[in-house]
């Protein structure tokens, strides 16, 4: 909620203070980056999340959202 509202800085420090985090929390992060259109952070945060929990397929298919917004860049 934090994100959408713009204070990634209080929604990181959020996240980051959560333990343990879910795949809820992971999915929350990485869909909010990529809403906001910071997609190497999205990406970041997508790295990370493999050493915690498992990806599911709608974090996958919002992954692979990125990639298409990576090769329009200039």
């Amino acid at each position: 909620m934090n994100m959408n509202f713009g204070d990634e800085l209080k929604a990181r420090s959020f996240f980051e203070a959560c333990l343990p985090r879910d795949l809820i929390s992971w999915n929350a992060m990485v869909a909010s980056y990529i809403k906001i259109n910071q997609t190497i952070e999205a990406l970041s945060f997508f790295n990370r999340m493999g050493s915690e929990v498992e990806p599911n397929l709608i974090i996958i298919i919002n992954v692979f959202s990125t990639y298409t917004d990576l090769t329009n860049l200039p």
